[in-house]
């Protein structure tokens, strides 16, 4: 069996759709806990802005969230330009 080896992510972006609750929000905190910058895109505006509230005081400057709705063309390229 092989080993996982950890990514490499610091001074990387990266961005996470479902980002603010859950596995999502686990995955985003993972991310930030490693050195990268993440968009936290995410369809709930309520529950984005309380998760990125809540971890930009420890990571101040390296997390944004943007409403996203994935389904939505219009949206994700909104998101992409953000990125």
């Amino acid at each position: 069996m092989s080993e996982l080896t950890p990514l490499e992510v610091a001074d990387s972006i990266a961005v996470v759709t479902g980002g603010a609750n859950g596995i999502g929000r686990g995955i985003v905190r993972g991310l930030l806990e490693a050195g990268a910058t993440v968009v936290v895109a995410d369809i709930e505006q309520d529950v984005l802005d309380t998760t990125v509230a809540a971890l930009s005081a420890s990571h101040p400057g390296r997390i944004t969230g943007v409403v996203t709705n994935v389904i939505d063309d219009a949206s994700t390229d909104a998101l992409a330009d953000h990125v």
